[in-house]
């Protein structure tokens, strides 16, 4: 039962993060051409104030997720030893669990959930341990979070050669998603097989 709600979580989040926003201007060119002057009006009014909150909702057995902010197409890259990591997309979301899976969240009737989609890739042919999926976030709320492993994608270990992994690390915080504005995303430096340090500590400043 845990597996199959982080898949569904896993999936939610990383749909959200790639396409929430692929077919909001042709279903809008469609209304238009069937309504009169004045409901295209309307129309309009009401995509602008979705476009404002950028509140996205799916709903399911396990609850009921709202997309309360998103950056996607980051391509901030940094590096640490060979180790290169982009930050693909951004997002801040809230679930409100159902009855069922209220238990997963201690008792909780919502939390927020923080989400960082990236890219790591290893540019030399040895062996390279490096944790995205184990970092820490902060907030401009005053708040630290460990990532939660178990919703995470494996994105984080040990990169054998010129290898390269992509995936969510997802954390959840106390604050009202729609307060989180900053966010600095800390991992420790890449290192060898041996573990030695092979590049410094990795502190990334995130925005919406």
């Amino acid at each position: 039962m845990k597996k199959l709600f982080i898949l569904f979580v896993s999936i939610s989040l990383a749909f959200f993060l790639t396409a929430c926003n692929s077919d909001s201007s042709n279903s809008s060119n469609d209304n238009e051409k069937e309504t009169s002057q004045e409901n295209k009006e309307e129309a309009k009014q009401e995509e602008t104030k979705k476009e404002e909150s950028n509140e996205k909702v799916t709903e399911s057995e396990v609850g009921k997720l709202t997309v309360v902010n998103q950056k996607k197409n980051l391509n901030q890259t940094v590096q640490s030893g060979p180790i290169n990591l982009t930050i693909n997309a951004i997002q801040t979301a809230t679930l409100e669990p159902s009855e069922s899976y209220k238990e997963m969240f201690d008792g909780k009737d919502k939390v927020t959930i923080v989400t960082i989609n990236l890219s790591v890739e290893n540019t030399s042919d040895d062996t390279i341990g490096f944790y995205p999926d184990q970092g820490t976030l902060t907030t401009n709320t005053g708040e630290q979070a460990n990532a939660e492993t178990f919703l995470s994608d494996e994105v984080g270990g040990d990169f054998y050669g010129k290898v390269k992994k992509e995936g969510n690390v997802i954390f959840q915080v106390n604050s009202e998603a729609k307060e989180i504005t900053q966010l600095k995303y800390i991992i420790d430096g890449a290192h060898d097989a041996d573990f030695n340090s092979l590049g410094d500590q990795l502190q990334i400043d995130l925005s919406f």
